[in-house]
């Protein structure tokens, strides 16, 4: 990627406010988990943007997340289950005693108390169903890696980025056709520089209705921690918020570079309200517009949310186990 491309793009969306063909290849199982940043780099401070690190009992970082209400993180829904190894099912779900966000840090080790918030509740899409088949060549499926997580107090550090309208998606995509990524994940396979926030510029490629593509081969990529982070595009005068990581794109080389698939929040919108207890509240668009587009998406994105509180099922997990899990080759 041209260097100076990525510095111009970067550079333009920190100076803002706010806050459908695809390579062929093998067929992963749906849910497996989204192996840092590939080909970026650090972030500075100014570049935090709504981006947050999610980290187990032991300050692990084992997903990314971003801010979206002031105790409102959204994330992928296979960040917060344990799944089996070779197939895939969710084999137990994981709450608030497994789970925390780190919100203003650079770095997950160096992160001082008071950018460490407890959750108070898991909320996961009920449609998520973890490996339940396997990727159509396009990498483009409708499989709900969607999850929130609700702190115990307000992130006073980071503005919430906002999620556009879901009519206005190709408007915004077609304004630029890039995309700005970010993560608290791992630079390849050693796993070197887990747990510090990297960020990169990398290109939007196309769409369905609840999922989109971005980078390929030879391009920014997230890798093995990511999953949960950001995708941010400028259109005009506005930053937004249009997809969370979820899985690499098939490839015949595997691992991280292929790119990715990310959820597509702002057909979800209906969902985070309603799973945020109305915390997370969506911008005004046009109602006939935005109303006809929602009924369009497969997969009844407003269907009701499966909350992980303190009284549900939660799992019991080392720190093995979580790290075996999030770190799945791609």
């Amino acid at each position: 990627m041209d260097p100076a491309r990525t510095a111009w793009g970067l550079a333009a969306i920190l100076t803002l406010g706010g806050g459908c063909g695809a390579p062929a290849g093998d067929e992963p199982a749906i849910g497996e988990a989204r192996s840092g940043i590939l080909g970026g780099r650090p972030a500075m401070a100014e570049e935090r943007l709504a981006t947050v690190a999610v980290v187990d009992t032991d300050d692990v970082e084992e997903c990314s997340g971003v801010l979206i209400a002031p105790r409102v993180v959204v994330t992928a829904a296979h960040c917060v289950v344990l799944q089996e190894s070779s197939t895939g099912e969710i084999t137990a779900a994981l709450g608030p005693k497994n789970l925390a966000v780190v919100a203003g840090a650079l770095d997950v080790a160096e992160a001082s108390a008071d950018q460490k918030f407890p959750l108070r509740e898991v909320v996961r899409h009920p449609a998520f169903a973890g490996a339940a088949g396997t990727m159509p060549a396009s990498g483009l499926a409708d499989v709900n890696d969607i999850a929130l997580l609700l702190l115990e107090r307000p992130v006073e550090a980071l503005e919430p980025a906002a999620i556009p309208p879901l009519w206005r998606v190709d408007e915004i995509l077609s304004d630029r056709g890039m995309v700005v990524i970010a993560g608290y994940g791992e630079q390849g396979s050693t796993g070197a520089d887990a747990g510090a926030l990297y960020i990169a510029e990398t290109p939007y490629r196309e769409r369905n209705g609840t999922e989109l593509i971005a980078g390929g081969s030879g391009e920014p990529d997230g890798c093995a921690g990511d999953s949960g982070g950001p995708a941010y595009v400028i259109a005009g005068d506005q930053r937004w918020l249009l997809g969370v990581s979820a899985r690499a794109l098939p490839s015949q080389e595997g691992g991280c570079g292929s790119g990715g698939v990310y959820t597509l929040l702002p057909a979800y919108t209906p969902w985070l309200e309603q799973g945020s207890h109305h915390e997370y509240v969506s911008l005004d668009g046009t109602p006939e517009r935005e109303q006809s587009a929602s009924c369009a998406v497969a997969g009844s994105p407003g269907r009701p949310a499966e909350h992980a509180g303190g009284g549900a099922l939660v799992a019991a997990v080392t720190l093995g186990a979580r790290r075996a899990r999030s770190r799945r080759p791609r």
